[in-house]
């Protein structure tokens, strides 16, 4: 196999060499054509550097070599030989020969150093350094508004598998906090009472904003003009929405549904109990448990046999029956 290698001298100073390259035999202008054209690589660097300065001839070589890795390594010889490897003054390459071989060599020393520098901490020093932290909170910062900006995160919630994924999260965290009572599962119902009344203005200035806000007011503009002209539910009696709510809690009862299912009791267990305690000490501080007891009492001594009374006027405290008292014992 025949090529050429060539080398180019330095402008100004005699003796000094700036590149070497190589080319087959059979291309023995091209490469300096291109060169002197300066559209990259060497011819570009060297209108950079010596701007108006025309490109001096090459010194030219035939060599027989074997294969290309033998023409890439006499290359490389010629590099340290006339000083040309850009880590010399003056020298203007600034690639090996053979890019692909190479590029697979760095890799490969980038793995290595970069397992290097895990194992013995540096990376992790480098992360916690303050302008890294800046840097890192600046850049998902202007990342995250290009996404949202872009349309490019709905896009990416729609897709079925994230909706798959964000399904599968929920659950998974959703039960390791309750296990573990932490998040939601970890506050009191008198904090969720709290977090509640905060966050529902909050939540129903936001919803009002929106489409569901227009229907909620569509539907509280309708409920009043019902309540005005007394039709539908606003046409019943007190008495009988009474009547229909013990007719419907019945129905439960009997049907074991609605929240008298075990399901929904087993579910809520926590919440009932906490309910239930609030609920207690509520009556005991408001006196509305002793008169509960009293009215018991009360009911329990009418059952007795009313006994007639002389004295005009006087009524049942219960039935209003007149001429009556109760016997008391």
């Amino acid at each position: 196999m025949k090529a050429i290698l060539y080398r180019y001298p330095h402008p100004h100073v005699e003796g000094k060499w700036i590149y070497v390259g190589q080319t087959l035999a059979k291309k023995r202008n091209a490469r300096d054509k291109s060169h002197r054209r300066g559209g990259l690589g060497f011819g570009a660097n060297f209108k950079r550097r010596f701007p108006g300065i025309e490109l001096p001839q090459p010194t030219r070589e035939i060599v027989e070599v074997e294969n290309q890795l033998e023409l890439n390594g006499l290359e490389i010889v010629w590099m340290f030989q006339y000083h040309t490897w850009h880590g010399y003054e003056g020298g203007m390459n600034l690639t090996l020969p053979g890019s692909q071989d190479y590029k697979k060599i760095s890799s490969l020393a980038g793995n290595i150093s970069g397992r290097m520098n895990v194992e013995n901490g540096h990376l992790d020093r480098i992360r916690k350094l303050p302008q890294t932290i800046a840097a890192s909170i600046e850049n998902g910062k202007r990342l995250g508004r290009w996404a949202v900006q872009s349309g490019l995160l709905a896009r990416i919630r729609e897709l079925p598998q994230s909706k798959a994924a964000m399904s599968r999260s929920g659950k998974i965290n959703g039960r390791k906090s309750k296990e573990n009572k932490t998040g939601l599962f970890s506050l009191t119902l008198e904090q969720k009472q709290a977090a509640g009344r905060k966050g529902g203005p909050i939540g129903g200035r936001a919803t009002a904003a929106s489409t569901n806000g227009r229907k909620g007011r569509c539907a509280r503009q309708n409920g009043l003009k019902a309540f005005e002209l007394k039709v539908g539910v606003h046409g019943f009696t007190k008495q009988r929405r009474i009547e229909i709510g013990k007719k419907a809690g019945a129905i439960n009862v009997k049907n074991k549904s609605g929240i008298f299912s075990p399901e929904y009791v087993e579910k809520n267990a926590d919440r009932i109990k906490e309910w239930g305690q609030l609920k207690g000490r509520e009556n005991v501080e408001s006196g509305h448990l002793d008169r509960i007891r009293a009215k018991a009492v009360l009911t329990r001594v009418h059952s007795v046999s009313h006994i007639k009374c002389n004295r005009p006027n006087i009524r049942c405290v219960l039935c209003s029956e007149q001429n009556l008292v109760i016997a008391w014992g």
